[in-house]
């Protein structure tokens, strides 16, 4: 049943499915939920029965994704907390107004992440390929990269990640909402002010805890959706 999020949770979607089961004395049962990827129903279905059919690849998986964008596993990981950044709930901040974004091509409607990069572009571009893999998993948000080039007027940054992002088909996502922004020093404070996610990311506290989860009151009576 649909309903909006509670205040200060964050943008994750949230999804309680119950599914009535009954069981004889003494009986023991086994079962499977699958949690799918995919741009339609019917897509999603066919990637959970691939995975209990334990079939690899195909919708249900991220995993020629990754492949595709050459990210080892510690990495995909590393995308995964940086979409765990993007997708907390948002604090306070004195900052500008939204419209600062709007000379560098950034509109502010989405979650930003924004890193500096000075020298070599590695690091940058491993940015780029965290942000084509959570946009083409279904995470929008845009992706600013403060270049410090010195006045150099070859721009060498600017054009060594510009040819990576063609060697990811990733071309049309320079300068587009939810895409790849170059911008120069002037944008940082704006950027920075605005950002939910500064690059590179700082690992957190070991002592931080999570929350527990706000109790559920269930109904006795079995759920009313259809699978």
């Amino acid at each position: 049943r649909p309903g909006p999020l509670t205040a200060g949770m964050g943008s994750d979607p949230c999804l309680m499915v119950r599914l009535p089961v009954t069981l004889a004395a003494g009986e023991k049962q086994s079962f499977s939920l699958t949690l799918a990827l995919g741009d339609a129903p019917e897509a999603a279905r066919e990637g959970a029965r691939r995975i209990l059919s334990g079939r690899d690849g195909g919708p249900a998986s991220l995993a020629p994704s990754v492949q595709k964008l050459a990210l080892s596993e510690r990495d995909a990981l590393s995308a995964f907390e940086l979409l765990s950044r993007l997708a907390a709930a948002e604090e306070e901040a004195d900052r500008p107004s939204q419209n600062a974004l709007w000379p560098y091509g950034i509109s502010g409607d989405l979650p930003i992440a924004a890193g500096t990069v000075a020298g070599e572009t590695e690091e940058a571009v491993l940015w780029c390929r965290w942000h084509q893999l959570l946009t083409r998993a279904g995470y929008p948000f845009d992706l600013v990269i403060l270049l410090e080039e010195g006045g150099d007027y070859r721009r060498p940054l600017r054009s060594e990640i510009t040819e990576e992002l063609k060697k990811l088909g990733a071309e049309s996502a320079l300068g587009a909402k939810g895409g790849v922004h170059l911008a120069g020093p002037d944008a940082a404070p704006a950027v920075l002010a605005w950002a939910r996610a500064v690059l590179p990311l700082e690992k957190r506290e070991a002592t931080e805890e999570m929350a527990p989860p706000p109790p559920v009151a269930l109904a006795p009576e079995p759920a009313p959706w259809k699978m």
